[in-house]
């Protein structure tokens, strides 16, 4: 039998004390400041995380790291997601999981400060809205761990129609997000003429 793969959210469990949150007064758990979630300086600003051989809906994500409007290049990005089945690894329990996902890829926006992925998108788990999760590091700045949510979730729209917000107060609140609006995005898709899913996610650098 497989290792239990459904658990709350990366940001709940930070918000609600998981591991290293409690040590780490950065916006961002501290094993994620790990070498292995920065992107080699040579990364490109355009990558395929999942291939076309990977079950699920195919996803393709743009946007762009800011300083309030001035584009911020050569920043490293970190993406990492669950499979269509909401599993982070097939033989791997969280959260160790989570640390060592089968789907990830890391990447350096452009001098516009843009960037582009290619992957499918995540399936959901434990009543949590299906999201992909960012590590974004660069000098100068905080590292983040952000979260893009898909605006037509189903798990979303089951929390509107009995009122409750899109985002959990514990997760908003938490102590990675911090009331930070952008913490969570919850983003529009628009689909293409082969079926393709697109959205962008814009990323609000924080300086030290």
């Amino acid at each position: 039998m497989l290792p239990d793969k459904r658990v709350a959210p990366l940001l709940l469990l930070v918000a609600v004390g998981g591991t290293a949150a409690s040590q780490e007064p950065e916006l961002i758990p501290a094993p994620y400041l790990s070498p292995q979630y920065v992107a080699p300086p040579i990364a490109p600003s355009s990558i395929i995380v999942a291939g076309r051989d990977e079950p699920g809906e195919r996803l393709v994500v743009t946007g762009r790291t800011l300083d309030g409007t001035s584009p911020v290049p050569g920043v490293s990005i970190y993406v990492f997601h669950t499979d269509v089945e909401g599993r982070y690894a097939r033989n791997i329990s969280t959260p160790e999981a989570e640390l060592n996902p089968r789907l990830h890829g890391l990447l350096r926006t452009d001098e516009q400060g843009r960037y582009r992925y290619e992957t499918i998108r995540p399936g959901s788990y434990e009543n949590n809205a299906a999201h992909v999760h960012y590590v974004v590091i660069a000098p100068g700045y905080k590292p983040r761990l952000l979260d893009l949510w898909f605006d037509d979730d189903p798990i979303l729209a089951a929390r509107r129609k009995v009122g409750e917000p899109d985002v959990p107060a514990g997760i908003r609140n938490g102590s990675v997000c911090r009331s930070l609006a952008d913490c969570v995005a919850v983003r529009p898709l628009t689909r293409d003429a082969n079926g393709v899913s697109h959205t962008t996610r814009d990323i609000q650098m924080i300086r030290r």
